[in-house]
């Protein structure tokens, strides 16, 4: 099995790089009796994963046609300048750092633990584990889905999966990615229109939810008043919290039966 060091190593150009970036984030476990404590911080991580991508998407980084660092060289859609790219390639290796610390993190943290590894560490959001809230679940799915297809096609080296086990070291690794992303977006400044376009893209993601609930709806006519204005609100100005607190709705009318 290949470490994160060696993944390190292989991913020197930018587009190998990116795409191994993305693909670490799904190698992040959970300790089984943390994960109740976790729940928004995981979400917090993937909108961490959900902001890189949307600058990769940006910079050019992004699709099927991207095979190799040639292909990415000779894309029209790639942006970064000489200069721009090596900066991002630097930045790209520091959060390649970051995961290979939180990863001898967290191993200290299973090998200083009596119970079997395997049945303690589970996936984020998985079959397996708490009762997970309906709300960050959903959100979860969307906010990998949108990832996952802003990949570009460079394959990357597996890498050994890890786990959290302490609340604090998730909170300090979530800013510190955060921090190197906001060095991204300073190396590289999409314009103003295409963030918000594809700020308004992945918005149309997690609305989906809300159209459902439109349709569900038809014969309630004051939840289904409130669900069109969120639309036309959405296709206006409207802020990321309107749609999300009418998933929010939604999740906990379908999603969360009540007890008896």
């Amino acid at each position: 099995m290949t470490g994160v060091a060696e993944g390190i190593g292989a991913a020197s150009g930018l587009a190998n790089l990116f795409n191994t970036a993305i693909t670490w984030f799904d190698y992040i476990l959970v300790a089984k009796q943390a994960a109740p404590r976790l729940q928004s911080l995981l979400v917090k991580l993937d909108d961490a994963q959900l902001r890189l991508t949307r600058w990769g998407k940006a910079a050019g980084l992004t699709g099927m046609r991207i095979e190799d660092e040639e292909s990415l060289k000779s894309s029209e859609s790639f942006q970064l300048d000489d200069e721009q790219e090596q900066q991002a390639i630097r930045t790209f290796q520091t959060v390649a750092a970051l995961f290979e610390e939180c990863q001898k993190l967290c191993h200290r943290e299973r090998n200083s633990k009596r119970e079997d590894v395997r049945e303690n560490e589970i996936r984020p959001f998985g079959t397996a584990g708490p009762n997970w809230n309906p709300m960050h679940r959903y959100l979860h799915g969307k906010m990998r889905d949108i990832t996952d297809g802003r990949k570009n096609r460079v394959s990357v080296a597996q890498r050994l999966q890890f786990a959290i086990y302490k609340k604090e070291h998730l909170e300090q690794f979530i800013k510190d990615i955060n921090d190197h992303i906001d060095v991204l977006y300073k190396i590289y400044e999409p314009p103003a229109e295409q963030q918000k376009e594809l700020g308004k893209a992945e918005l149309l993601e997690l609305l989906e939810v809300v159209k459902e609930l439109g349709v569900a709806s038809d014969r309630d006519p004051i939840l289904h008043s409130a669900v069109q204005n969120l639309l036309k609100q959405e296709a206006g100005e409207s802020s990321l919290n309107v749609p999300l607190d009418a998933c929010r709705l939604y999740i906990r009318r379908t999603l969360i039966r009540p007890t008896t």
